[in-house]
């Protein structure tokens, strides 16, 4: 009998032990995401800011080079 209680008080701690760490992981999956692996991420974040930043910078550069074209073509015209 005793040894039945024992067996169910240690079912239940152990259900709420993985319960605890699955709402955790849930709630805060970077905590189990490693130092490598967010290293990698954020490096993939500055790339794609890197790469936005470029094109910005390629449409800005093509923009004002059409429109000194067609000041010229105004002013030639």
């Amino acid at each position: 009998m005793l040894r039945k209680l024992w067996l169910s008080i240690g079912t239940i701690i152990a259900g709420v032990a993985f319960t605890i760490a699955v709402v955790n992981w849930i709630t805060h999956p970077d905590t189990w995401k490693s130092n490598a692996q967010k290293e990698v991420e954020n490096l993939a974040i500055k790339e794609k800011e890197e790469q936005a930043k470029k094109q910005k910078e390629k449409e800005e550069k093509e923009f004002w080079d059409n429109w000194s074209t067609e000041q010229k073509d105004i002013k030639g015209n």
